[in-house]
Parts: structure tokens; sequence; C-alpha cells
């Protein structure tokens, strides 16, 4: 997804200072991002789900990156698929 269309905020506390004698700022930009879905493909269920931010090398934070994996769940006699 590029920046110009994304939501995926990323907000880091604490960056050093460029001049080091300051205090120190937070990192809180929108950025693009890139990602996976992984899909059983015999129930068509998510099993996974990333995000991977696009930082620059500039950027102060290395990665802001999310996996959620998803499992099965028995619910009332019902088998479902949760987080």
């Amino acid at each position: 997804m590029p920046q110009q269309k994304s939501h995926y905020r990323v907000n880091y506390c604490c960056v050093p200072a460029p001049d080091l004698m300051s205090d120190p700022t937070s990192f809180d930009h929108i950025l693009g991002y890139h990602g996976e879905i992984s899909i059983d493909p015999k129930q068509g269920s998510i099993l996974r789900l990333t995000v991977e931010a696009d930082l620059t090398p500039s950027d102060p934070i290395l990665m802001a990156d999310i996996m959620v994996e998803y499992g099965p769940v028995e619910i009332g006699g019902s088998a479902c698929i949760l987080s």
C-alpha cells in the first residue's frame, strides 16, 4: 500500500534528538506498507496476517511490523477461527 493511500500509523517513543542535547522526540508517521495473508486452501479461513512498514534508511527505527495468527477454537460446541 503506498503511503499516499495508507492508514498505517507508526508511533514510537522515544527517539533521541538529532543534536543529542535536546529532549527525545517521538516518531509518529503514516507509512506505506506491504504484507501477506495466509489462507487455509481447504476451508478458505485466514490463518495469518502480516503488515510490514515501508521504512527508509534515514528513519530512526529499523522496523514496525505486525503479525496476527488465527487458530481453531471451540465455542458452544461449534468450531471457530479466532486470533
